[in-house]
């Protein structure tokens, strides 16, 4: 039996690969969220890791990691992806990596917000964090033709009056809910989610320790 032939990787060697990587350990006292151990870390070693595969890396850590900052980033890789075009077909890799904490709004008349929360997000503000919606919304826009998402963020139900643990999405029906069941199969996304220590979706890792 003749080997397997292994797909040509030369094309995505070449191509632009851009990458936001984010890592929150050292949340402020003052947010309501408490710290985490290994988040920074975690993303540390990735963008190096990412680095070395040839990827245009922005890593964004601990008090860089802002709202606005994210927003950004996000900008910044929908237009070096542009520029770095012949023409005007889509192309080149987009890596979307967050780990911190993370939330979900209570619904109230619909599907419920996710959320990514950020080092100048608080616990107590009705619109938490950064979004999780418009995430997938500017890698859909970047024109990529890999996108990828990787999530490990430990998520809190917000505005809720229920005193036991909340009742999460798995990992797959979160990004569903964002996006709809045919987008969300375009990507390549892995969640490591927690509520309340039990792991949802994805292996456990080291972001929400």
């Amino acid at each position: 039996q003749a080997p397997e032939k292994l797909p040509d990787v030369a094309p995505f060697l070449k191509e632009n690969k851009v990458a936001i990587v984010i890592g929150i350990s050292d949340y402020p006292v003052e947010s309501g969220f408490p710290k985490l151990q290994f988040a920074a870390k975690d993303a540390q070693d990735l963008a190096a890791a990412l680095e070395k595969q040839g990827y245009q890396v922005q890593l964004l850590t601990d008090q860089h990691a802002m709202k606005s900052s994210l927003r950004r980033a996000l900008e910044q890789a929908q237009l070096t992806l542009s520029q770095s075009r012949t023409d005007s077909s889509d192309g080149g890799t987009i890596l979307f990596a967050f780990s911190g904490h993370g939330g979900e709004t209570a619904a109230s008349g619909g599907n419920p917000k996710q959320y990514l929360v950020t080092y100048d997000a608080t616990s107590d503000d009705p619109d938490p964090g950064f979004p999780l919606k418009d995430v997938t919304d500017a890698l859909e826009k970047s024109g990529a033709t890999h996108r990828m998402m990787f999530i490990d963020a430990c998520r809190d139900e917000t505005g809720s009056a229920s005193k036991g643990a909340p009742v999460l999405s798995s990992f797959r029906h979160l990004m569903e809910a964002q996006m709809g069941r045919r987008a969300a199969a375009r990507y390549a996304a892995f969640g490591a989610i927690s509520a309340s220590s039990t792991w949802l979706a994805g292996a456990p890792g080291s972001g929400s320790s």
